[in-house]
């Protein structure tokens, strides 16, 4: 069998990482285990053994999470929602949407959240949730 390391090309990783980026894979989805699927035929075709285990857990994923923007152009954008967050309930919440960078303390540093909706780049994350109420934010 030859080395793994021998198989690892720009391509080849550029073929896997788009391969496994194709969906988002929420903890216990169909999508998480076609990655795992994925991960696991490309491995075996070099010789290793896979093993898949399968444990019961308390993951809290809302059942759906959107941003709908009002005005003259509204739209909507459909969003992940946050880890064992609580819910907005059936009217959501409102308020100015700002934008925070990447959403870390020092990204409110020049703008003001308070009561606003705030927009960042990347995943949720508890820095991120934690610096945005402490900037004062409604979501």
């Amino acid at each position: 069998m030859a080395p793994i390391r021998d198989a690892v090309s720009a391509t080849e990783l550029d073929r896997h990482l788009r391969a496994v980026a194709a969906e988002v894979r929420l903890s216990g989805s169909p999508r998480e285990a076609r990655a795992f699927d994925y991960i696991a035929a490309q491995l075996g075709g070099f010789g290793y053994e896979i093993d898949r285990v399968a444990s019961e857990a308390l993951i809290g994923y809302p059942d759906g999470a959107a941003l709908h923007v009002r005005g003259g152009n509204p739209f909507a954008l459909d969003a992940n929602g946050y880890s064992l967050s609580p819910s907005t309930g059936p009217d959501g919440v409102t308020g100015d949407l700002v934008y925070a960078g990447a959403g870390m303390p020092e990204d409110y540093a020049d703008i003001d959240a308070r009561g606003a909706i705030v927009l960042s780049d990347g995943l949720a994350m508890p820095g991120k949730t934690r610096a945005a109420s402490l900037a004062g934010a409604t979501g």
